[in-house]
């Protein structure tokens, strides 16, 4: 997971030296136990159907942390202070971006872009449509995430994947969320401000961002098409399934127990199988019966008519309107590069763009705030205690001293492979924020820093496409999806795995030669 840690780059670590005490021996084990609990819920959440139990991806980590707090693991306020405070207020703040931007229709201009691109290949071309889309997706969802850090492009390119989903030339459903994820990994390694553990190294490297920019950016742009190549290879191998995912089935059944459930223009309250971070404000119902149309094409149109209806040329009003928007996230970009805090500057300019809809729209911002998907937040709230507890067992700490040489270890290529390898095992079992924690004091022994802060920041972003629990940005991927068991465990499983591999094999080589020729 990214940023399992209270990070503070002008200060030290707050959760690997929170420990108050050292954990006992039966601790020790409940923390084990507890962990791995977490782990498995978290990769198989729907484990106890057959029993007529599912507890999802929520409930289990607040047990867990509860149950930590219980085992005096972790006071009640030491356990509060583990909750990483940047992460949060990031996705927060994406997520009222993401509200604002639904209700003005820019969400809805986002997924029209992405789904228009697709349709410029005629439709009796239908494989070249189907290898379109996710080609696609990882491109918006890698160029997002170089911008808007990983977690971020997640929560936008969600809306888009699921309207692209429901074209009948689409691949299945489960391919598009692979791209998503997979290829929002890859393009944060791309700039240091791409994701939490690349900041931690910013803070305590040389490095310039400019400088990193221009060694890792190919390298990152080279593993997206890589990565996108493997998923159009696992179709044409018939691995995932030529069947796209039908919406209607879902919708159907979301009408059936709700009135007029729409995942487009509902507010969160109606159903639990959609996604809060899909939906918008509520709509008249004309707009409702609309938009609820099943079919591709409808969509589209429906998307062309409210886009057309609304022209930012017609009414100069909606048009100073969207210019603040459009401004508001170029400073955000802005204050990225000049090293702001990326979760309070990413909440202070959510709740800044919340704001502006509220003044030129004359309305309640509320509804915004109930469009938030808490249940993630809270997700990630018990996760990040269970791992703080983790780390309390100081097995990360030992299996790193015991197998990384500080002089050298980056001498040779069979050093770097095993450097690469304990970085990736490590960031699966805990995240990659620790892992990034632990080198920082063994790497600034080294003789050629610059080369192990670059391939740091690779490895450990890279390593979050290894399992469906790695990478924060994975399980928003999940947990966002409709419904959240479109992407299990062992489907990701298939190309995680060997895409980390390959990626890994095929552009860390481009790192270590650009690194040469860029002039420091």
């Amino acid at each position: 997971m990214n940023a399992l840690l209270i990070v503070d780059a002008s200060g030290p670590p707050l959760v690997l030296d929170s420990a108050a005490h050292e954990l006992a021996p039966w601790q020790r084990i409940v923390t084990w136990l507890v962990f791995s609990v977490c782990i498995f819920f978290l990769a198989f959440p729907r484990s106890l159907a057959s029993i007529g139990l599912q507890l999802g991806r929520t409930l289990p980590p607040v047990l867990c942390s509860v149950a930590l707090v219980a085992a005096g693991v972790f006071t009640p306020l030491e356990a509060v202070t583990q909750v990483d405070q940047h992460t949060i207020l990031l996705l927060l703040g994406f997520m009222l971006i993401a509200a604002a931007l639904t209700r003005k229709r820019l969400g809805a201009g986002l997924s029209y872009a992405v789904t228009y691109l697709t349709d410029l290949l005629p439709r009796s071309h239908h494989a070249l449509r189907v290898v379109a889309s996710p080609v696609v997706v990882s491109a918006f969802s890698a160029a997002f995430s170089a911008l808007i850090t990983n977690d971020g492009a997640c929560v936008f390119m969600a809306d888009p994947v699921y309207r692209l989903s429901a074209d009948r030339d689409a691949p299945p459903y489960i391919v598009l969320l692979l791209a998503t994820c997979l290829s929002a990994n890859i393009g944060s390694a791309a700039v240091l401000t791409g994701n939490p553990q690349n900041t931690i190294i910013a803070a305590n490297s040389d490095l310039t961002w400019w400088r990193y920019a221009l060694i890792a950016g190919p390298a990152a742009a080279l593993g997206v098409v890589i990565n996108t190549a493997l998923l159009l290879l696992y179709i044409k191998l018939g691995i995932f399934s030529y069947a796209p995912r039908t919406p209607t089935q879902d919708d159907d059944h979301d009408n059936d127990d709700h009135d007029n459930d729409d995942d487009d223009i509902k507010p969160p309250t109606a159903s639990e199988s959609t996604p809060l971070l899909l939906r918008a404000p509520a709509a008249t119902s004309s707009e409702s019966d609309t938009l609820a149309t099943p079919s591709s094409i409808e969509r589209l149109e429906a998307v062309e008519l409210e886009m057309s209806a609304h022209s930012l040329l017609s009414y100069p009003h909606e048009l100073s309107h969207n210019i603040a928007i459009v401004l508001s996230f170029v400073a955000l970009i802005v204050l990225y590069l000049c090293g702001f805090d990326i979760g309070w500057t990413t909440f202070a300019i959510g709740l800044e763009i919340v704001l502006l809809d509220a003044v030129w729209t004359r309305s309640d911002p509320t509804p915004l705030f109930r469009m938030v998907d808490w249940a993630i937040l809270v997700m990630f709230a018990g996760i990040f205690i269970v791992m703080a507890a983790f780390n309390k067992t100081r097995v990360l700490d030992r299996l790193w001293h015991a197998t990384i040489d500080a002089d050298k270890q980056l001498d040779s290529i069979g050093g770097i492979c095993l450097f690469a390898l304990v970085i990736i095992v490590l960031s699966n079992l805990s995240g990659n924020v620790p892992v990034v924690l632990l080198a920082v004091p063994l790497i600034k022994t080294m003789q050629n820093q610059t080369k192990a802060w670059l391939l740091l920041a690779w490895f450990s972003t890279v390593a979050g496409n290894t399992t469906l629990t790695a990478s924060a940005a994975n399980l928003i991927v999940a947990e966002g999806a409709t419904p959240p068991t479109a992407m299990g465990f062992y489907d990701y499983l298939r190309i995680g795995p060997l895409s980390t591999v390959v990626v890994l094999v095929l552009c860390s080589p481009v790192i270590l030669a650009l690194n040469a020729i860029v002039p420091g």
